[in-house]
């Protein structure tokens, strides 16, 4: 049985320096080009099945309800992301010293 086809994504302006990454890892990429509005950036996307990832949560919004897939990348989306791992390396006895400086000190 053949992988998967992984969708492609369309990367919006304010993420391009994550282009080079997600290819790196497998993504086909598309960016949005400079300009752009959402209407057309909605189009876009609809027409050509893609993943719209993006920090914009109203163009996001906008996908979400018309049924694009999309990834949210906004600050709420990556506080969540550093909380989890943050927490994960809390609760590793090996990794505890790596956080020493960024909790209190457990009280006993």
């Amino acid at each position: 049985m053949s992988p998967p086809v992984k969708p492609t994504v369309l990367l919006d302006e304010p993420l391009f320096g994550l282009e080079e990454y997600l290819r790196d890892l497998g993504w086909k990429i598309v960016k949005v080009p400079p300009s752009v509005s959402d209407d057309e950036v909605v189009n876009i996307a609809k027409k050509n099945a893609y993943v719209v990832v993006s920090p914009d949560r109203k163009l996001l919004s906008r996908c979400r309800v018309i049924g694009i897939q999309i990834v949210d990348v906004g600050f709420e989306a990556l506080a969540r992301i550093v909380h989890e791992t943050l927490e994960k390396k809390c609760q590793d006895p090996i990794l505890d010293g790596f956080v020493q400086d960024l909790v209190p000190p457990r009280s006993s």
